[in-house]
């Protein structure tokens, strides 16, 4: 066989392989396997294009025919694979295979209860997409005013401020470090106070609710003796008064002579 015909084949081969994996890549398998067309529209599909993947499940179940755009929103035109079935309350989001990866079309397929869509029909429930550029934007733009607030700290805080804060930061790792040295030489000591604040909570919820009783009958009582004596008592009260108030008076005569 000769050489130029060892490069043809050779040629016609690798187009070949090319041509099928352009298409498998692309969205369905073959380009020429048949299939039905639904149709969705998003406000925004974040540059979505022609060819991008359609997924169920992770699957690659069709391919974005057409793209096209009517009354300011974008309509797409799905090429399905014949074997997967949508339903009408099937649900389409635009989805990103990670954060910088290939932009494709995630079906939710519905529940089989309801009717399965047809060749033109349209899937109406649709989420937004995440705009990852001007998610980036505002990422950048929020880096940047972290930088300005940092160097305004550094501007305004001098050399001295500096070593002062220094010293806190120091300060405060030798307190946490006296702390530990604290609890470690107390442990025991610590431990036992906790054992027993545990076993008076115990015996205060086991015993409390007798003492609350307790209290609760030793106020009724002392109420009903002080209603059945209050007359009894503010005689004594008028009477004490009185006897204060006649000592007042001999007090002064003696005084007087």
């Amino acid at each position: 066989m000769k050489t130029e015909l060892k490069v043809g084949l050779f040629a016609i081969i690798v187009i070949i392989l090319l041509s099928y994996m352009t298409f498998k890549v692309s969205g369905l398998g073959v380009p020429w396997k048949k299939g039905y067309r639904l149709h969705v529209r998003f406000d925004n599909i974040s540059g979505l294009d022609e060819k991008s993947r359609v997924k169920v499940a992770g699957v690659d179940t069709g391919v974005v025919e057409k793209v096209s755009l009517r009354e300011g929103r974008a309509e797409l035109t799905l090429l399905m694979d014949p074997a997967v079935r949508i339903y009408e309350d099937a649900k389409a989001s635009l989805r990103v295979s990670g954060l910088l990866g290939d932009k494709y079309l995630a079906i939710w397929s519905g529940t089989s209860t309801e009717e399965a869509l047809k060749d033109g029909d349209w899937i109406v429930n649709t989420e937004a997409a995440i705009d990852i550029d001007a998610l980036a934007n505002e990422l950048t733009t929020a880096t940047a005013h972290i930088n300005d607030l940092a160097e305004a700290f550094m501007d305004i805080v001098g050399e001295s401020e500096r070593d002062s804060l220094k010293q806190v930061i120091y300060n405060f790792e030798s307190l946490t470090a006296n702390l530990d040295d604290i609890l470690l030489e107390n442990r025991e000591p610590l431990r036992e106070t906790i054992s027993h604040l545990r076993d008076f909570s115990v015996s205060l919820k086991e015993k409390g609710p007798g003492l609350i009783d307790d209290l609760s009958t030793v106020a009724r009582q002392l109420r009903e003796v002080i209603e059945e004596n209050k007359y009894a008592l503010k005689e004594s009260m008028e009477n004490l008064r009185s006897a204060s108030e006649s000592a007042d008076k001999i007090a002064q005569k003696l005084e007087k002579g």
